[in-house]
């Protein structure tokens, strides 16, 4: 997903662009220096009669691993 990261002299901030996913979707992860965010947006079109003629929205897992600076 895309993201913004800000820094300040105390503290880190990272915005993710993760439009539709329930936030309890989202897991974070920090190992060392490295930061794990998972998300799942998951499709809440319930099968219904017909078939479907177009479809634009993504689903399924996204995954970003960054690394820290280590200071």
């Amino acid at each position: 997903p895309k993201m913004e990261w800000r820094e300040t002299a105390e503290l880190y901030h990272l915005s993710f662009d993760l439009p539709g996913v329930d936030e309890k979707e989202i897991k974070i992860d920090l190992k060392e220096d490295r930061l794990f965010v998972q998300a799942e947006r998951k499709s809440n079109f319930e099968a219904q009669e017909g078939r479907s003629v177009r479809t634009e929205k993504l689903y399924g897992v996204y995954s970003r691993t960054l690394e820290l600076p280590s200071d």
